[in-house]
Order: C-alpha cells, then structure tokens, then sequence
C-alpha cells in the first residue's frame, strides 16, 4: 500500500507556491488517484482543527488522514531545519491541544522551536518524527542526532532524505528512512514517487505496531494473504515453508540447496495447475538467438501469402516437344485423292483438325474445390458457436454446402464437356486409321501440327515467366519490438525475405545456395532458349536439376535473414543485454507463478535498481507469486518480501531459517528457538559484510 508522510494541502509561509492550496473535493481526487491509502497533512507551522477535519471527511473510508505538522526547528549550531511530525488520527484533539500550546498563535513566518521543546513534544506525544536529511532545509548532523537519542522511543524516527536513490542507500545501510512527497504544485501529484508499505495497514494503532516491528501484527497482518505450503527440503526431514502471493526471496552461500528447492517450488506449482515461469541465466546467448530463429512455415511461399508455383516446376519438367505432321503424310494423301470414291463419300475423313478444349477450364474447378475444401478444414478447427449463434451457424454451413454442390456440378458438366472432346478426337483418329488400312491409302492429315507446337511453347514459356516474375518477390517486416536495454534504449527486430538473385550470397538466408543458383541459372537459360535450336539441350540441363530437388518449388528459392535493430542499425546485444532481454519476457504479466535463479547475473546495479526490482514490486502488486533466488541486496531487500528464506551449511548439516525483513528475525525452521537476525546476515551472505555495503553506498552516490 501507499503512502505519504509529508503533504502539505495550503502555502502557509510566504515564498510558497500556491499551487499548494487545495480544495478537500480536489484532494481527495488526487490521493485516490494516485493510490494513497494513508496520507499525513502536515503544513508549515501550522495546524488548524477545523480544517484538517473537513479533508478527513472527504476522504471518508477510501483512505486515512492523519493529522501532522512541518516545524521550523533551531538547530545546536544555530541553524534552523525542518522536522516533520504526525500523529494518531484517532487522538486529533490532543494534537490540536499540544500543537497550538507551543505556536501560540505566533504566524508560521516568524515560528520555531528548539529541541528541547521539540523533544518533549515528541515524547509526550508518542508520535513519528521525520527529520529532513541531505536536503537544503535540514539540521546539521549534531543536531539529528541529538533529536535522535532524546526521542524515548527510537524506532518512532526516520530521516527524510531528498531522493529515492539516497533512501534507498540509507535503508541498506541500516538507517531507519522515509519519504513523503512534499507536494507543492497538486496538478503534478500523482507523477509523485510514493513510499510503499507491502502490508495492508488500517489503523495508525497497528502502523506504530508495524513500525516497531511487532510481531503479533506482523504475523496478523501476513496470515490475510494467500499463503501455500511448500516442501523445499534439500535433504533428510521435510521442510515446508509458507510462500506467499508477493515476493519470496531464497538467499544463502553456494551449495546449500537452492536450485533443488527452487525444482521442488516449480514442480509443486505445476501440479496444483499454476501457470509457472521459471528463469534461469544459463545459456543466455543460444536463448537470444532463438529469437531470431527461423520456423518451417516462414520458407514457404504460402506464409507470405502467394503461391509456391510447384505445378508450374513440375509441369515444365514433364514438357515434351509436340509431333508436327510430316510433310510425306500430305505427299501420300494427294497422291491416294480420287483412287476409291467409297471413300471419298465418307465426308468424315475430310476433317483435318480435331475438335478442342482448353483444359485450363477443369483446372480451375478442381482448384476452386479443393480451396472450399481446405476452408472448410479451417473452419473445423475454430470453436464457431463462440462466436456465432446457431442459426448464423446453420446458415454459414447451408452456404457452403450449396457452394460445394455447385463446384461439383460445374466440375461434372466441363469433365463431360473434356471428356467428350477427347473420345471425339479419339473416334476421328480411329475411324481415319480403320479406312486407311482397308483402302490402303491415305487420308487427310488431321492438321500439321503447328498449333499444337506453338501452344505447347507458348504455355512453357507462360510457365517461365511466372516464375521468373515470382523472383522479384521481396518483403520487409515492420519493426518488432523485442526489449528495453539500459538507459531506455530499445531493441527491436526484422525480418527481411528476398528471393534468390545471381549474386546472392549465404548470409542473405540461402540454404544449399550453390545448388539452388545452378539451377536458377537453368531457368533463365531455358527462357532465353525456347524459341532457339538450343531448346531441347537446355530443357535436358532443367530436368536434371529439377531432379536433384525433392517437389521443387518457389519455396527452394526464398532468403529469409532475421536481425536485431538498434537506432535503425543492425545490432548484437552483449551477454547482460541479452540477459535484460530475456528476464523481460518472462516477467511478462501472463504468468500465476515465476520463479527466478539468481536474475541478476550480468547486469548492472543501475538496471537492477531502475528495472528490475520496479518490475518484481509491480508484479507483487499483483498478487503474483515471486520466487527469486538471489544473492544481490537491492532485489533481496528493496523488494520488501513477504518471506525470506535463508538456506545454510556447515560442519556438514543443513539448515533452513524463515523469517521477513518486518520482523528482523530469521527462525530456524527445525527449532523455534534458533533464530537470526534478517538484517545481518543479509549483510553478511548478500554483499558480503558491511564493508562491501558501504563501498556499494559509496558508488551510488
């Protein structure tokens, strides 16, 4: 949940902008805008009952209002510094009594106090103290740290740092810090950075027992989240762990175990129907170039929708020279004219062209058949009644069968129509023969045959050149968005297809490209040859390279090459970039359950702190369950996990403590009364001892 400590609802002071000044109605429209769920007003040296009732009324049971003041504080050294204080919403006649008793009616200008009065306000009030820190309006160090010591309840003060990356160093390092957004212009609220309580709080009474970490509330509070038991023994006794749906971390020295718990925690998810994700940084170039993998469906002409034209290969390849009448067949007929007059009666022997069909007629209906039957094929695979309501469905299926009867009926009357042409010319040919045997002459040529020659050619090179036309075939895809990688930049990905041309090469995605430009070559020249006495030599060079190819077609010829893109220029992501790639796609949001060994392997501080661990709380927020075996602090800790679990070894045993960082107590999982404390030995195991802490807080700043 969210929440703010430091809001300010009017400019009390001169010099502040009164784009501070906000209407109750506006106020409580920004805060649940922006998902505050407990917020605090606390205007400069200022504190009026009346008002701060009429915000808490509006707010009514969407969120909590609790009532706060920003105070000018005079410093041991002499300078002057805020000090923010807040307290129980349920006590505000109190607040107003104590307040009002030290301002006096003294104007929020020329107001402030010292610390001794500070430090019996505090302490009468029990209330949370934020101490500017780090920013141009705080206390010297002397002076914090003097407020510090007197307050009677320690856990009670916070530093207020200027930034989420110094409160985030300060939080590692053991300093109890806390942000609130000091608002000064409402149009820009919720653009605000908002600290965040993974635990719902519903009362400033269990916010004080959440910030003293007890551990009755603390447990409370965890046991209203869904919750699964899990074994994630390494070996001997059972070890079952409550994992939640939010962050769960598993940290602890090599070889105590981890990846075998992680297997037990994905396998347990599996069986219980869970949709797991499971990452792991192994392999990480061969998982990138996955993405650039080329599938089967993608060198087929068909993806791009067009045809592979393997009809057209395999029809060329069957091409045969057509048999033109002999010149001695016309000899032997006019010499035969006149010699029997039976004959000459028969008026049937006089045809000299048989009858003729285009056969690109029947063709075409088989085609349109077959294409209506593969609809229908595509059609059985979809769950039409999703979609359609029975009648719409009995209709779409009437329309087809009537379409289907059609095609058939059209393809009965053009197979009579081919049928009977050639029975025809069959009869013709036999009638002629039958005579010319008994008469022992000649009749008249069916035709010369030249038609049937120059139709025949026509068509191969109809052929030829629908195919060669398909060579000019190209095809960009658009620009695939593939990740984000450090400072924002982003990948993207394309897919270029070309067909083979004469000086292709194998990077261009040809495969066998020697064999498929031998052929291409045997193309061409057969194109170039078909009306040349070099026809038949080059058809012979076509046919024995069709004859190397299993069913050639178009499909033989395509170069598919897939790249990554980088500012419009082709790229190779290095390893951690690849890593960032990957661990994005499987922190998509489609998943129930992800499991993470170690995702911070090659990556940078900078994209943990900025990308990932945002991701991971994002993803926690909603009420996924989150598995991160880690052995890096900013994921292990600024995810504020609902459980952390420690795994260790020594003199050859085995242990596992369970705890969370709200509590600050790891408890061995075998006996109650072992336990450890969070914060060190997230120290110890996660950076490596406090000194690698501070030199990392140094690199940060």
């Amino acid at each position: 949940m969210l929440i703010d400590f430091h809001c300010h609802t009017k400019a009390t002071k001169k010099g502040e902008d009164n784009k501070r000044n906000i209407k109750p109605g506006d106020f409580k429209k920004a805060i649940v805008n922006a998902q505050i769920k407990i917020v605090a007003i606390t205007n400069h040296n200022e504190f009026i009952k009346e008002e701060y009732e009429l915000f808490s009324k509006e707010a009514g049971d969407d969120f909590i209002v609790l009532p706060g003041i920003e105070l000018d504080v005079d410093g041991l050294d002499g300078e002057r510094g805020h000090v923010v204080v807040i307290y129980d919403d349920q006590d505000v006649n109190n607040f107003d009594t104590m307040i009002n008793s030290i301002i006096k009616g003294v104007s929020p200008d020329k107001f402030s106090i010292s610390i001794d009065s500070l430090i019996r306000l505090i302490n009468d009030l029990n209330c949370i103290v934020l101490a500017h820190y780090c920013k141009p309006d705080s206390l010297h160090q002397s002076s914090i740290d003097s407020i510090k010591e007197r307050i009677t309840d320690k856990y009670r003060f916070f530093y207020e740092p200027s930034s989420y990356r110094t409160l985030g160093i300060m939080i590692n390092n053991n300093f109890r810090a806390l942000k609130g957004s000091d608002i000064v212009d409402w149009d820009n609220y919720t653009e605000q950075e908002f600290a965040n309580i993974k635990l719902d709080i519903d009362s400033y009474k269990n916010l004080m027992l959440f910030i003293k970490k007890d551990t009755t509330i603390i447990e409370s509070l965890l046991n209203k989240q869904t919750k699964y038991k899990v074994d994630i023994s390494y070996s001997g006794p059972k070890e079952i762990v409550e994992l939640y749906n939010n962050i769960n971390i598993l940290f602890g020295t090599k070889g105590t175990g981890k990846t075998v718990s992680l297997e037990k925690i994905k396998d347990y998810f599996i069986k219980i129907g869970k949709d797991v994700k499971f990452y792991s940084p192994d392999k990480t170039t061969e998982k990138i170039q996955e993405k650039l993998k080329i599938s089967e469906e993608e060198k087929k002409f068909s993806f791009y929708g067009k045809e592979n034209k393997s009809e057209l290969f395999s029809d060329i390849f069957s091409w045969e020279e057509p048999e033109v009448t002999q010149f001695i067949e016309y000899y032997h007929y006019v010499k035969y004219t006149g010699k029997n007059k039976n004959k000459e009666k028969m008026n049937i022997l006089k045809i000299n062209q048989l009858l003729d069909y285009d056969s690109n007629i029947i063709k075409g209906v088989r085609t349109d058949y077959n294409s209506l039957t593969s609809i229908k094929s595509t059609l059985n695979k979809i769950n039409i009644s999703k979609y359609l309501k029975p009648d719409d469905i009995a209709n779409l299926n009437n329309s087809l069968d009537i379409l289907s009867k059609a095609i058939i009926n059209s393809y009965s009357i053009e197979f009579d129509n081919c049928k009977g042409t050639s029975f025809a010319n069959k009869c013709i040919d036999q009638i002629k023969k039958a005579v010319e045997k008994n008469t022992e002459t000649k009749t008249v040529p069916t035709g010369t045959g030249f038609k049937e020659f120059a139709k025949s050619l026509f068509k191969l090179e109809n052929n030829l050149n629908e195919i060669i036309r398909q060579f000019d075939f190209c095809f960009e895809s658009e620009l695939e968005y593939v990740g984000t990688l450090e400072e924002g930049k982003k990948l993207f990905k394309k897919t270029k297809v070309i067909m083979l041309k004469e000086h292709s090469k194998a990077e261009d995605g040809f495969n066998q490209i020697t064999k498929i430009k031998s052929f291409r070559k045997k193309i061409f020249d057969l194109k170039e040859n078909i009306y040349t006495n070099n026809l038949l030599d080059s058809l012979n060079g076509y046919k024995e390279e069709y004859e190397l190819f299993d069913n050639v077609s178009l499909d033989d010829f395509i170069g598919i090459k897939k790249q990554f893109i980088l500012n419009g220029d082709s790229y190779v992501p290095s390893t951690g970039e690849s890593t960032m790639i990957l661990l994005d796609d499987s922190l998509d949001d489609s998943h129930d359950v992800y499991i993470l060994d170690e995702p911070e392997k090659s990556l940078g501080n900078n994209y943990i702190s900025e990308v990932l661990v945002p991701k991971l709380n994002d993803l926690s927020k909603l009420k996924k369950v989150i598995v991160i075996a880690t052995h890096n602090a900013n994921i292990a800790v600024r995810t504020f996990p609902y459980c952390s679990i420690l795994k260790t070894y020594f003199n050859g045993e085995y242990k596992t403590y369970i705890g969370n960082p709200y509590t600050n107590r790891l408890i061995n999982i075998h006996n109650k009364d072992e336990y450890k404390s969070w914060k060190d030995e997230s120290i110890s195991i996660l950076e490596g001892g406090r000194e690698a802490f501070n030199e990392r807080s140094d690199i940060y700043d």
